[in-house]
C-alpha cells in the first residue's frame, strides 16, 4: 500500500496521550492534546506494525476532508515504542448502539429526532459517496455512528476496513464481502458467491437498516439466510431525502 503523500504526520512531542476510552482488537483508544487542542488517539499494538490494514485505515482517513457528520482524522504519528497511532477529533458523547441499550424494545425517538439523525446517516454517506475515489465504509452500524454531548447529531466513525475505490473501477475490482457486522450487512455482502462485493450501494442498505431500527424499535435480524440463487441486482445509490422525509411524517 502507498502512502499518501498528502498524509499529516504529527510530532510526538505535541501528542500528550491521557485517560483510557477504549479497546478494540487491535488497538487502544486514549483522550489526547494535540498542541492543546482535545482529540482521541488510537495506538496500534506492536504486533499490528505491519499490518497492511492499518496503512489502509490511514491512507482512507487521509483522503476524508472535514465533514460535521464525519468523525475528522488530524493526522497520524508512531510512538517511542514504534507502535502506529492514529489522532481523530474527540466525540464526547456515546455511540448510538450504547444510546439504544438504555431504551425499552419498541422505543419511540420521536419523528424529530428519526429525522434529523437519519439525515446525518445519509449526509455522511453522501459525502463519502460522491467523490472519487468513492469511500465505502464497509461497517456502518450504530456502534460506528457517534453522538454528540446534547444528541443533536451523529458522526460516521472508524474506518478501519473503509475501502477508497476509483469510481471507475469500483466494480471491476475486488472487495472483501464478507467484512462489518452480520446484523447490517447488504443481501450481497452475505452471499457466499465468489462474485459477491462490496460497493456503495452495501453501504446504503445498512444504512437503511440503522433508520429501520431508529423508525421502529427493532433491530434487524442476525441469522438471515442468503438464497445461492441470489444474484445483485443494479439500485441507484443516491437517497431521495424527500422520500426520507415523507416516511417519517407517516
Amino acid at each position: 500500500i502507498k502512502m499518501n503523500s498528502h498524509l499529516n504526520i504529527i510530532d510526538l512531542p505535541s501528542l500528550e496521550l491521557g485517560s483510557f476510552l477504549g479497546q478494540g482488537a487491535t488497538s487502544i483508544v486514549y483522550r489526547a492534546k494535540l498542541s492543546g487542542k482535545s482529540c482521541a488517539a488510537k495506538v496500534f499494538s506492536t504486533e499490528q506494525v505491519n499490518n497492511n490494514r492499518i496503512l489502509q485505515e490511514i491512507n482512507t482517513l487521509s483522503q476524508i476532508e472535514a465533514h460535521p457528520n464525519v468523525v475528522e482524522f488530524f493526522g497520524t504519528s508512531e510512538s517511542k515504542a514504534g507502535q502506529p497511532i492514529i489522532v481523530v477529533e474527540l466525540v464526547e458523547g456515546r455511540d448510538l448502539e450504547r444510546h439504544l441499550s438504555f431504551q425499552k424494545p419498541g422505543f419511540d425517538l420521536g419523528k424529530q429526532t428519526i429525522h434529523r439523525w437519519s439525515l446525518d446517516i445519509l449526509s455522511a454517506l453522501d459525502f463519502l459517496h460522491d467523490r472519487d475515489p468513492i469511500i465505502i465504509h464497509c461497517d456502518v452500524k450504530p456502534a460506528n455512528l457517534i453522538l454528540t454531548p446534547c444528541l443533536t447529531s451523529l458522526k460516521l466513525t472508524d474506518f478501519g476496513i473503509a475501502k477508497s475505490v476509483s469510481r471507475d473501477r469500483r466494480l471491476a475490482e475486488a472487495h472483501a464481502a464478507n467484512e462489518g457486522s452480520p446484523r447490517y450487512r447488504a443481501p450481497e455482502v452475505l452471499s457466499s458467491s465468489a462474485s459477491a462485493q462490496y460497493t456503495e450501494k452495501a453501504d446504503v442498505y445498512s444504512a437503511a437498516l440503522v433508520m429501520f431500527l431508529l423508525l421502529t424499535g427493532r433491530r434487524p435480524e442476525n441469522d438471515v439466510k442468503v438464497d445461492p440463487r441470489w444474484r445483485p441486482v443494479t439500485v441507484n445509490a443516491r437517497w431521495r431525502w424527500r422520500a426520507l422525509s415523507d416516511l417519517v411524517e407517516r
